[in-house]
């Protein structure tokens, strides 16, 4: 079981927040990227998903730092969330990210997704 940390107020990341408690894992959604640093420093995390949007409030060393002010042992993969993968994704991996995820994903994609973490938090 993974714990993932969402960090949206989009509409359109409830289907992936049902998905992946469906397949086991622990989700925490939060709304505001202000209190990201405070829920890091509190909690343990294997991954951290954040709306493509609220990425821009982020400077790349920011990023680091959410690494760094992470619980976990290892370094965290942070995903930025996207409408769509047409969505230049060397901007966001410029910044830090680990990749991107589209919200109009398949179940099979999010699936695949997953699997790939949870090899990691082994």
């Amino acid at each position: 079981m993974l714990r993932i940390l969402i960090v949206s107020d989009n509409y359109k990341v409830h289907p992936i927040v049902n998905e992946i408690e469906a397949l086991g894992n622990e989700v925490v959604l939060l709304n505001d990227v202000a209190l990201l640093k405070d829920t890091l420093l509190k909690n343990d995390f294997d991954l951290i998903l954040i709306d493509y949007e609220k990425t821009f409030r982020l400077s790349s060393e920011e990023v680091y730092e959410l690494r760094y002010f992470s619980q976990n042992q290892n370094e965290v993969p942070i995903v930025a969330l996207v409408d769509d993968l047409n969505t230049k994704s060397s901007d966001v991996i410029k910044r830090g990210y680990s990749g991107i995820f589209p919200y109009n994903h398949s179940v099979n994609m999010l699936n695949e997704f997953m699997s790939h973490f949870q090899t990691l938090a082994f």
